[in-house]
């Protein structure tokens, strides 16, 4: 039997593939660039069209410069405190790849849900632990600290970045025009400490070339990325990029985009340290998903249509809710509502 239609979508569900859409190019419009500011999605800043800072590169840098990362963590939180996780699911342009790979007719498999405290492992552990602990010092057998950063596995950034800068280059340092100082003077030492080269706490992979494993790669190299990008005969791949192109990075990028096509937003639910950040918040934001005990009738459908594979009648604030609205549009009895902080006590509701 054909499935039954949904009901009436809510006005502010049938906006939100025009948000993804509107975000994806308002972030990385290439004309504006702002990377002082840090906007809390999953948008890599070295993209070379990006308009804005990644809030996870910029803790990383602070952390190994000794400075305590306000502004970025803070940015997250206010967020989080007003919508939630709904950024995940409206504005993060990652997020919404996942959302148009997950509609590829494959069969799809379950996240286990003990996968999605991951991504606080994460979040402690390769933002927060490792700049504070290791820097990007090198030890006696070679290994940087920041090896082991978020950022340098990071898909999105392998993604957004790392593929076009490789390629392409990064239009990133080229706006510096003045003579470079010699070797060996002052100013030299200077501006070798400026550019993280000798500088213990290193620029933690957020310079040109060598944010992606590619130091050979020139910080000034593809000023117009836009034209290369665009040329008519592409730029041949080299031994190094074809050697490049099965690094780790790569690699981890690779699982990604296969995971994406089998498993609802897998990066989100079990990785994504803004989203572990933003997960925190759920239970306690401003703008909130509950659903009405008695009109409920437990038939899963929400659950179907949820992009987290979240049983919202049972968990209205889970740390995986993107707050899409789905189950809102595909609910049969009305009973998925969204509303402004915490329902009265006197009413019926599951949050």
């Amino acid at each position: 039997m054909a499935q039954k239609k949904r009901k009436r979508i809510p006005s502010l569900h049938r906006w939100r593939t025009v948000s993804q859409v509107f975000f994806l190019l308002a972030l990385n419009p290439y004309f504006f660039l702002y990377r002082g500011f840090c906007f809390p999605a999953m948008n890599c800043w070295a993209c070379p069209a990006a308009a804005f800072g990644c809030p996870i590169g910029a803790i990383g840098h602070f952390l190994v410069l000794g400075l305590v990362p306000f502004l970025a963590v803070g940015v997250i939180l206010l967020a989080g405190a007003l919508v939630g996780r709904m950024i995940c699911g409206w504005v993060c342009p990652f997020g919404f790849l996942q959302d148009l790979m997950m509609k590829v007719p494959v069969p799809k498999l379950r996240l286990p849900h003990v996968l999605s405290y991951l991504k606080y492992a994460v979040l402690a552990g390769m933002v927060f632990l490792v700049p504070l602990t290791f820097g990007i010092e090198k030890t006696e057998s070679g290994v940087a600290g920041s090896d082991f950063f978020f950022c340098n596995y990071c898909p999105a950034g392998t993604l957004e970045a790392a593929i076009p800068v490789r390629l392409f280059g990064s239009r990133l340092g080229g706006e510096t025009t003045a003579p470079a100082p010699e070797e060996g003077s002052e100013e030299g030492a200077e501006a070798a400490v400026a550019a993280g080269e000798e500088e213990p706490g290193g620029d933690l992979g957020l310079g040109g070339g060598a944010a992606f494993g590619d130091p050979e790669l020139p910080v000034d190299e593809g000023e117009d990325w836009l034209a290369s990008a665009t040329a008519a005969e592409p730029p041949a791949l080299s031994a190094g990029v074809r050697f490049w192109l099965l690094s780790p990075r790569m690699w981890v990028l690779y699982l990604f985009l296969a995971a994406f096509l089998f498993i609802r937003r897998p990066f989100c639910r079990a990785v994504c340290p803004i989203g572990a950040l933003f997960s925190l918040l759920n239970r306690f934001s401003f703008f909130r998903l509950r659903v009405k005990k008695d009109a409920c009738k437990e038939c899963r459908l929400c659950e179907k249509h949820c992009p987290t594979d979240n049983r919202v009648y049972m968990n209205p604030a889970s740390q995986d809710c993107v707050r899409c609205l789905e189950c809102v549009a595909w609910c049969k009895q009305d009973a998925a509502k969204i509303g402004l902080v915490r329902a009265r006590p006197d009413e019926s509701y599951w949050e």
